[in-house]
């Protein structure tokens, strides 16, 4: 069986959505060939620990964990120059207006790039192991985790598969400090790209992105989807059927950033539009994620607390349930990241509810109305609101059916055997 180094700055017990990309992988891999190492970080490093996740990883897979030092240690520093009353204030207003999500953060400073204080931990651990593989794998973001596997590449000689679940930086939504920062980015990000054999992305947009910026490496790009485990979820796509249309309970897992604010805000007012007009229409939202006072500072504004649910992130197999329970189950875009292809949206395909896809054109849009798993509704149209969800209640059967029959191409095994099919073709050509 051939060994991969799966380079991984989050990982299991991290419960961040990015954490499943190789905690999955790290699962299935061993059913196409491939005997997968993973180097992480400590435990105690880990943003969102949920220690359940652990179980997930299979008894015989290798897990090295080093040390690692970064502005975490500094946050309690920034959080005495920002009083309390000051940073409160400032989430509310990034919750109406998008300018202020531009402003650039304290820890920004530090992206040289992000987590790029992790390479010399990772090296340390890292270097005898790449040696002993056959290829090297590593995903962001962070993006120190390629630039970490892409420098094991060169000290090895091992064969490089760059993973970009996100693209490098998105400017728009999180500016560079200096121009000073954003050269050391893109000399980094260059380095990187030209050392992988491969560069595999979430989305045919982001993919797109990359190859009208850096022409010269199109022949070297794939797209691999995020997926959802059958497994965790108990086979509930067999049990969804219908839906109560007077009472409608709405779902939305996941944090509010970079843009998501607005759009979430505009949902909210058009609710209470649609409860003013029909109060015999019954409508709940129930929102988890991280940093619960901004959607707490939503409801305030779009003065609708009471037909919302909000609380702070919850552990993975609680959300999965949750998700079940819900009628709909609502994403999220952003003006910032067209291009990006939640992964959450794959966990509410699993979970076998119709989505309501509050989104601008881009990935999100393209990708629910090919596959019809949804209605897709321009944010800041709230006329629309009201009509997708009568849509989505009066054809509910018709969009269960459809996310049954495209959800199998999806799972966590479907998308790890692609990845395998990536290695294997990248040895080829060793």
């Amino acid at each position: 069986m051939r060994k991969v180094l799966m380079v991984s700055f989050i990982f299991y017990p991290s419960a961040e959505i990015g954490a499943h990309r190789a905690g999955k992988s790290v699962r299935y891999l061993p059913e196409f060939g491939w005997e997968p190492i993973v180097l992480t970080i400590k435990e105690k490093h880990c943003n969102l620990p949920d220690e359940a996740l652990c179980s997930q990883i299979p008894p015989q897979v290798k897990v090295i964990r080093s040390g690692y030092v970064g502005i975490e240690l500094l946050k309690p520093l920034i959080s005495a120059v920002r009083s309390r009353e000051k940073h409160e204030q400032l989430a509310k207003q990034s919750a109406t207006r998008t300018k202020h999500s531009s402003r650039v953060a304290p820890e920004s400073w530090f992206d040289l790039p992000r987590v790029v204080s992790w390479l010399p931990f990772g090296l340390v651990r890292g270097i005898n192991v790449a040696k002993r593989c056959d290829a090297i794998w590593a995903t962001s973001p962070p993006v120190g985790s390629l630039c970490l596997g892409a420098l094991l590449s060169k000290l090895t000689g091992k064969p490089f598969v760059a993973d970009l679940r996100d693209p490098w930086r998105v400017e728009d939504a999180v500016p560079y400090p200096t121009r000073l920062h954003r050269k050391i980015n893109q000399r980094w990000e260059r380095f990187v790209l030209d050392t992988a054999r491969m560069i595999i992305f979430t989305s045919d947009e982001a993919q797109q992105m990359y190859r009208n910026k850096y022409p010269g490496y199109g022949n070297k790009t794939r797209v691999i989807h995020n997926g959802y485990d059958p497994d965790d979820l108990s086979g509930c796509l067999q049990s969804v059927t219908s839906v109560n249309k007077e009472y409608l309970n709405l779902g939305y897992f996941g944090s509010l950033y970079q843009g998501r604010q607005e759009y979430m805000l505009e949902l909210m007012r058009a609710i209470r539009e649609i409860t003013e007009r029909s109060p015999d229409k019954k409508v709940k939202v129930y929102i988890r994620g991280q940093k619960p006072e901004r959607a707490h500072g939503l409801s305030n504004i779009a003065q609708i607390t009471e037909l919302l649910d909000i609380s702070g992130p919850i552990p993975y197999k609680d959300a999965l349930e949750m998700m079940r329970d819900m009628d709909l189950l609502v994403l999220v875009g952003s003006r910032n990241h067209t291009h990006a292809l939640p992964g959450k949206m794959f966990e509410y395909m699993g979970a076998g509810k119709p989505i309501l896809a509050l989104t601008c054109s881009g990935a999100i849009s393209r990708f629910v109305q090919h596959y019809q798993i949804g209605v897709c509704v321009d944010p800041f149209k709230n006329e629309q609101v009201e009509p997708a969800l009568q849509k989505l209640t009066d054809n509910y059967e018709f969009y269960v059916r459809q996310i049954k029959a495209v959800a199998p191409e999806f799972t966590r095994r479907a998308v790890t055997g692609r990845l395998a099919g990536v290695l294997n073709q990248i040895l080829s050509k060793s």
